[in-house]
């Protein structure tokens, strides 16, 4: 019979007899239980660890990044034949609460073939698309630029990329993209 003690968990803490069959099965129960609770402390430990070592890589990335770039050098070779090569990075977003700056911006810097318009109609038909205003349909209206395009447009835009001169100054976005540049080392 099972107790009042660690293994109540299992039985709702009752005193009644049990059968040896359900003794065995409870068995089994608290061996698996106690596996995946190892197991669930062990991911935990890996994924500290992980974070860990992360940060210290992200650290160490910046510090050589930082020592590469004051030198003017955008690579190292190294002895294995590998390098470590700067490498920059554009980062930016569609703006969801200034969408219209945003707009006017692309389209007056060569960015207008970026901007995806789309309609949204409440219904489940979309043959009323031709004829919303007449029908009275409810419909929203939504423009989009894909972020990696996005992205790979400010690359160009600011000569990033091979064979592309500099045509705009980050200074010269406007803040609604949340743009930031960076520079990191790879290994290649």
């Amino acid at each position: 019979m099972i107790g009042q003690d660690e293994d109540d968990y299992l039985t709702g803490g009752g005193s009644a007899p049990v059968s040896a069959e359900d003794i065995a099965a409870d068995a089994v129960v608290k061996a698996a239980s106690m596996k995946f609770i190892d197991k669930a402390m062990r991911v935990a430990e890996l994924t500290a660890l992980l974070e860990e070592e992360t940060k210290a890589l992200n650290k160490a990335n910046r510090t050589i990044t930082d020592l590469l770039v004051e030198r003017g050098w955008s690579a190292l070779p190294l002895a294995n034949g590998r390098k470590l090569e700067v490498k920059e990075g554009v980062y930016a977003r569609w703006p969801a609460n200034d969408a219209e700056t945003a707009r006017k911006f692309l389209e007056n810097n060569e960015g207008a073939d970026l901007i995806k318009e789309s309609v949204v109609v409440d219904g489940k038909s979309q043959a009323v698309i031709d004829a919303l205003s007449a029908v009275g349909a409810e419909f929203k209206e939504k423009v989009d630029v894909n972020t990696n395009s996005l992205q790979a447009y400010f690359r160009r835009m600011f000569g990033q990329t091979k064979g592309s001169a500099r045509k705009l100054e980050p200074e010269d976005v406007p803040p609604c993209f949340s743009l930031y540049e960076k520079k990191e080392v790879v290994l290649k």
